[in-house]
């Protein structure tokens, strides 16, 4: 399934933590990245859409390719998340077929918990914005 909103609400907080030392960007470059094979199969009409790249070794080649450890963050996140609602995908490949994460929580649970990290990320970055600001005005004073 190509990317959708909640892969990045997780993004967003550890952005929200991590400041310049995290890239968001990267981050949804890596989703976005990580979703080029489903998209392909999905247009061939493939009954298996989640491959290779929705693996722990696919999402490593990706992130090596993104070559920032916020994509590794991106990848994996992305294969985790996606392991709790596609029964399709395998994230151990090649090592095993099983898939220990899906349906640990709905699927519109899942979606749920995706859009309230986006929105405390977000909120928090709002935050910190100002935390910073402040401390760069007393600096100035």
């Amino acid at each position: 399934m190509p990317v959708t909103p909640f892969h990045m609400g997780p993004g967003v907080v550890i952005k929200a933590v991590g400041g310049r030392y995290f890239s968001l960007m990267v981050f949804g470059f890596s989703q976005v990245a990580m979703d080029v094979e489903p998209l392909v199969r999905m247009i061939r009409g493939d009954a298996v859409l989640h491959g290779f790249t929705h693996t722990y070794l696919g999402a490593t080649l990706i992130g090596l390719v993104s070559a920032v450890a916020g994509a590794f963050v991106g990848t994996y996140s992305h294969v985790f998340l996606d392991s709790i609602m596609h029964s399709d995908l395998q994230p151990l490949a090649p090592l095993s077929e099983v898939n220990g994460l899906l349906h640990v929580i709905s699927v519109g649970a899942l979606h749920l918990l995706c859009v309230l990290c986006g929105v405390c990320g977000a909120l928090l970055m709002f935050a910190m914005f100002f935390v910073r600001r402040g401390a760069h005005v007393d600096r100035e004073a």
